[in-house]
């Protein structure tokens, strides 16, 4: 619902990220919906108990890093 809004606002970046991130949401586990569906929102990039982060931030480290890096979509 929110990416007719990024389009409109005129919010390329966004608009590129989101349909990538809206993709691979559509391919999850079921167990991995579920989860959500219960609100567990929340990923972890290290072992520990009290070290959970918000999926952007995983997103940003991970896949955004990788983009953005030499040979990634930035030269």
């Amino acid at each position: 619902m929110l990416l007719p809004f990024l389009f409109a606002s005129n919010r390329t970046t966004y608009c590129r990220f989101m349909t990538y991130v809206q993709f691979k949401m559509n391919r999850l586990p079921e167990q991995l919906i579920e989860n959500f569906a219960e609100g567990q929102f929340v990923a972890k990039l290290t072992k520990g108990l009290f070290n959970a982060v918000w999926m952007d931030y995983i997103l940003e480290v991970t896949e955004n890093k990788a983009l953005k890096s030499a040979g990634g979509i930035i030269d």
